[in-house]
C-alpha cells in the first residue's frame, strides 16, 4: 500500500489524462465499423481560420446511399419511450452577431422536425424553417405537415398577410381547387 505522497503523477491514484495527450495529438479515433460513444452537455469548437471549423462526413461505399446525421428524441418515463404528439425532435440553429455599439448574438434562422401525430400507423412529422423577420423573433416561413391520409404533405409557406411569396417559372397546380383568402 503506498500513500499519495510516495506516488507519482503517472499512479492511477494521480492520473491527470490533461497531463498526458491534448485533443490536438489525436490524429484519428477508431477504424470502420466501430461507434464512437461521447457522454458530454455540449461538444464546442473553435477555429479562427476562414470557413472553419467545418465537419465532413465522409461515405467511402461503392453505392447510392450518402452520409448521415440522426436526431434522436426518446422520452425515458419508466419502461416506455413512446413519443408525443408536437415532440421536438432536433433542431437546427443559425447564429450571428447583430450591429448595435456591442454586438449580440442573435438567432437568424434555425430548422426543426417535431412530431405531428406519434399515433402508431398514422405517424406523421412536422418540418418547420424559421427565420428572424426584422424585430429578431423567429417566425416560421415554410411548414411541412406529415397530412391526414397516406401520401399526403400539406405545406403552409409565409408568414402573416403582409408575407410576399415569389415563384419563379412556371406555377403548374396539379389539383383542381385554387382558393383566395379575399377578393382579387
Amino acid at each position: 500500500t503506498s500513500v499519495p505522497g510516495e506516488i507519482d503523477h503517472d499512479s492511477l491514484l494521480n492520473f491527470a489524462s490533461n497531463e498526458h495527450f491534448t485533443m490536438a495529438d489525436i490524429d484519428s479515433i477508431g477504424t470502420d465499423g466501430d461507434t464512437l460513444s461521447i457522454f458530454s452537455d455540449t461538444i464546442s469548437m473553435s477555429n479562427a481560420s476562414t470557413s472553419h471549423p467545418s465537419i465532413t462526413l465522409t461515405n467511402r461505399a461503392n453505392d447510392t446511399l450518402s452520409s448521415s446525421i440522426t436526431f434522436l428524441k426518446q422520452r425515458v418515463d419508466g419502461s416506455t419511450q413512446a413519443g408525443q404528439d408536437n415532440d421536438y425532435l432536433g433542431k437546427l440553429n443559425f447564429n450571428g452577431y447583430d450591429d448595435q455599439g456591442t454586438p449580440g448574438v442573435q438567432n437568424y434562422a434555425s430548422i426543426y422536425g417535431q412530431i405531428h401525430d406519434a399515433t402508431s400507423g398514422e405517424e406523421s412529422g412536422i418540418l418547420k424553417l424559421d427565420v428572424a423577420n426584422h424585430d429578431g423573433g423567429l417566425g416560421t416561413g415554410l411548414t411541412l405537415t406529415g397530412g391526414s391520409e397516406n401520401n399526403e404533405v400539406d405545406v403552409t409557406v409565409g408568414l402573416g398577410t403582409n408575407s410576399v411569396t415569389t415563384v419563379a417559372g412556371d406555377l403548374t397546380i396539379s389539383g383542381d381547387t385554387l382558393s383566395f383568402a379575399s377578393s382579387i
